[in-house]
């Protein structure tokens, strides 16, 4: 009895607020005080530790790993660990953000076992894990025609589907989910990209995704295009990991509030954005997932 009234009261805890635009976004969203002590002590110690924290993929409490990969420099030469990639959980192995992710997808629709799900990736944990999660999951990655691509399907020895997200293959109306974890930043015409998930969504199908997110951004940052097929730059190219080629995918755009007018214009009529925060759960950083919903059948 002691364990169910801990888990309800860590299912109770309010994580997830939803957001509809900047200034709704301004006057509501407060980062919870103990997330921000705890990260300043981390900080602090400058060097790799624990916290215990409750693993909503797992459903129990573990101690989760923090360390100092990929992490930035203060003005000070202080080093400030990755939260959203570096705090992993030891039984799943899923980090801040993936974690979070599922927390809200199971949130959103607690009866996964019965959808069908598209998610953008097919050779990650999280993918193998979800398939225990999800009745029908689809998985896949992109690769042109190229060497890297060849390497990477001799090395993963098996059947990968391999979807542009610009003309997907899937019938319409065929999903209940799609789920996109930092891709549409590497797709060059996203636009078209969300046009083809909305049609292959369901009436009333989601679409939960995370992308590099500027909040404090009204417009998306075009850091580069493609003009007559030759890739133009207008900021230093940044280039992210790829798991099909070492030498990492270009990133396109960072976004901003624009992106949810984007969606609008596709057609979803629920559209927001998630910040979250929670010592509890081990999200710590400035983690955020979008979310839209498709209503009608168009």
């Amino acid at each position: 009895m002691f364990e169910f009234l801990k888990m309800k009261k860590l299912a109770d805890e309010n994580v997830f607020q939803k957001h509809r635009c900047f200034s709704e976004f301004e006057k509501r969203w407060i980062k919870r005080k103990d997330c921000s002590n705890l990260e300043q002590s981390i900080i602090k110690k400058q060097k790799e530790t624990n916290i215990k924290a409750y693993c909503a993929y797992c459903k129990k409490t573990t101690k989760m790993k923090i360390d100092f990969l990929y992490a930035a420099k203060q003005a000070d030469g202080k080093l400030i660990p990755n939260f959203r990639e570096r705090i992993v959980c030891p039984e799943c192995n899923l980090n801040n953000r993936l974690r979070a992710t599922y927390h809200l997808l199971e949130n959103i629709e607690p009866n996964l076992k019965t959808k069908q799900a598209y998610i953008t990736e097919a050779v990650t944990p999280l993918f193998e894990l979800l398939k225990n999660k999800i009745k029908f999951l689809v998985g896949s990655e992109y690769f042109p025609e190229n060497d890297a691509a060849k390497v990477f399907i001799s090395h993963v020895n098996r059947e990968i589907n391999n979807e542009d997200l610009t003309k997907l293959s899937f019938e319409n109306n065929q999903f209940d989910f799609v789920i996109s974890l930092e891709v549409l930043e590497h797709v060059p015409s996203y636009r078209q990209a969300l046009r083809e998930i909305f049609r292959v969504l369901k009436k009333n199908g989601n679409f939960i995704f995370s992308i590099p997110f500027v909040l404090n951004s009204q417009k998306n940052i075009v850091r580069a295009r493609m003009n007559n097929g030759v890739i133009e730059h207008l900021l230093p190219a940044e280039y992210h990991g790829d798991p099909v080629d070492n030498a990492g995918c270009l990133c396109f755009y960072h976004f901003g509030w624009e992106i949810l007018d984007d969606l609008r214009e596709v057609g979803f009529c629920d559209v927001g954005v998630y910040p979250y925060a929670s010592v509890k759960f081990g999200y710590l950083g400035d983690g955020l997932i979008l979310y839209a919903k498709k209503i009608n059948d168009e």
